[in-house]
């Protein structure tokens, strides 16, 4: 095959160098690409993933804002009748929400999957900051953690507030809670 010269004269045979070489880059890059997908690739998937989740909640609150202005008018408790109801249930079972609320323009939650919530006020920066100049405002909490609005989950969800806006002018926004709880799993087997 040939040799390798040395400093000392003696000489190294080539294939011993090339496998030597070869096995230092495999241990490189045994350890480089667990790093590598820790580092870059997991949170891509993740980033990417909450994107496509918060892109459909918008979606969703854009479909539930056309029934609700079909149906009521100006944004108030009372708008939630038992049509709205059902297709409210029918949103949150055909898309699998976690959660979902209604908050007028001053932050009150109007309407809440979890009745005991109706009448709370969201008083917090990024509602006011961010929401309510329309800007769509996506979380993704993991199993056991708080909330944005400081409520422990039991599952993973991506928590995502929808403003609707007309001409402008900020009138009511949603917040939906995807369940991830599976789909999480899988990204991580993957």
């Amino acid at each position: 095959m040939g040799t390798l010269p040395t400093r000392l004269g003696a000489e190294v045979p080539l294939r011993g160098t090339l496998s030597r070489n070869l096995l230092i880059l495999s241990i490189v890059l045994v350890i480089l690409l667990p790093a590598y997908n820790a580092v870059f690739i997991y949170p891509s998937l993740t980033k990417l993933f909450a994107e496509n989740t918060a892109e459909d909640a918008t979606n969703i609150a854009k479909h539930f804002s056309s029934i609700l202005e079909a149906e009521t008018g100006e944004l108030t408790k009372g708008a939630f009748d038992s049509e709205i109801l059902k297709a409210i249930n029918t949103l949150k079972e055909d898309f699998g929400l976690a959660k979902l609320k209604v908050f007028s323009k001053s932050g009150e939650i109007l309407f809440s999957t979890n009745p005991e919530e109706i009448g709370n006020i969201n008083s917090e920066g990024y509602f006011h900051e961010i929401v309510a100049r329309g800007n769509v405002y996506t979380n993704l909490v993991s199993k056991n953690t708080d909330s944005l609005e400081h409520q422990k989950m039991s599952v993973d969800v991506v928590e995502t507030y929808v403003p609707m806006m007309r001409d402008g002018v900020f009138l009511c926004a949603f917040e939906i809670y995807y369940d991830i709880t599976e789909k999480k799993r899988s990204l991580e087997r993957l």
